[in-house]
């Protein structure tokens, strides 16, 4: 089942020892050609206030000024901080 991001729910956390079940599951998915292991990076807290920060950043930098869309731009920060 897919979530989106507008549909998070921003003032409840997923409890770490939930994050480190999931990533402990994820080990076992199959990957492309079996070729294991998976590698994880989690963000959260003020960490993932930097992603937002960064890709928004890499938007800017990347993306021609006649296909920049503001929309997408406030996007990209708004849904990163959604996430926990």
């Amino acid at each position: 089942r897919s979530v989106f991001p507008k549909e998070y729910d921003p003032t409840r956390k997923v409890p770490k020892a939930i994050v480190e079940k999931m990533l402990y599951n994820a080990n076992y998915a199959p990957t492309h050609g079996k070729t294991f292991p998976w590698r994880f990076i989690v963000f959260s807290d003020s960490a993932l206030e930097a992603l937002a920060k960064y890709e928004s950043k890499v938007y800017i930098e990347k993306t021609p000024a006649d296909k920049f869309l503001q929309a997408k731009y406030d996007k990209i920060q708004k849904n990163k901080r959604l996430a926990s």
